[in-house]
């Protein structure tokens, strides 16, 4: 179960959340989206992240390495990774 605190709600994310059938742009305005924390409760692949500018993702589970965008610091949520 993937859970977010908070995420925007705009009109421009583009298709990443449009399904192909539906979709009829392929570009978003490049602005930032702010998501607020991330929590995982799960496993992760070397991608998490990988669109994110910034956030706290906090994962329960297994993360594949290597990780890519994202540094592992001390967790403020026992029985998560941060």
């Amino acid at each position: 179960m993937v859970m977010m605190s908070t995420l925007a709600e705009t009109s421009d994310i583009g298709c990443a959340q449009a399904s192909a059938s539906t979709c009829t742009s392929s570009s978003g305005t490049g602005r930032h989206h702010p998501v607020g924390d991330v929590i995982v409760d799960g496993d992760v692949d070397t991608r998490m992240g990988i669109s994110m500018t910034a956030g706290v993702v906090y994962v329960a589970g297994v993360v594949k390495v290597p990780i890519g965008n994202v540094i592992e610091v001390a967790s403020d949520r026992s029985e998560y990774r941060k």
